[in-house]
C-alpha cells in the first residue's frame, strides 16, 4: 500500500483554495433590479473604466478535489477534527489554529498529521484509487 498522505493533504489544500473561487449564493428576497440595472457613463467622465474585472473561477479538477474533500471530511469521526482539517485547508497558520483550539502549535500539527493518517488507514480501496487518480 502506497502512502497517500501528501495526496490527501493536496486534495484538502486545493479544496480550500477552490472554496474561495466558488460564486456566492444569492440570498432569497434580494431585489433583482441590481442585476438588470446597467449604469451608463460617458467616457469623458472622471474615473470612467470600461474593462471588466478579472474573476477567478474554479476549473473541473479543482471542483472534483473540493467534492472529494467533502466526502473525506464526512469520514472523519469527530467534529473538532473536521474543523481542524478544514481550517488547515483554508490556510490558517499553525499558531492561529493552536490559539483557536487552546493547544500549542506543534501539538495541533501532530494532531493534524495523525488525523490524516487515520483517515488514510480507514478508507476503502475504491476511495484510495480515486485519490490516487485525482492528483
Amino acid at each position: 500500500m502506497k502512502l497517500l498522505f501528501p495526496k490527501i493533504v493536496d486534495i484538502f489544500d486545493t479544496a480550500g483554495r477552490t472554496e474561495r473561487m466558488m460564486p456566492n449564493i444569492k440570498k432569497p428576497g434580494v431585489p433583482k433590479m441590481f442585476d438588470i440595472l446597467e449604469m451608463s457613463y460617458d467616457a469623458k467622465d472622471l474615473g470612467f473604466y470600461q474593462k471588466k474585472h478579472l474573476k477567478l473561477r474554479a476549473n473541473s479538477k479543482q471542483i472534483a478535489c473540493w467534492e472529494m474533500a467533502i466526502d473525506l471530511l464526512a469520514k472523519i469521526p469527530k467534529t473538532e477534527q473536521r474543523r481542524l482539517v478544514w481550517a488547515r485547508a483554508c490556510r490558517f497558520n499553525w499558531s492561529v489554529l493552536g490559539r483557536q483550539f487552546g493547544l500549542h502549535r506543534v501539538t495541533v500539527q501532530r494532531r493534524y498529521k495523525s488525523i490524516i493518517l487515520d483517515l488514510e488507514n480507514n478508507l476503502d480501496k475504491l476511495t484510495l484509487d480515486k485519490i490516487d487518480n485525482l492528483i
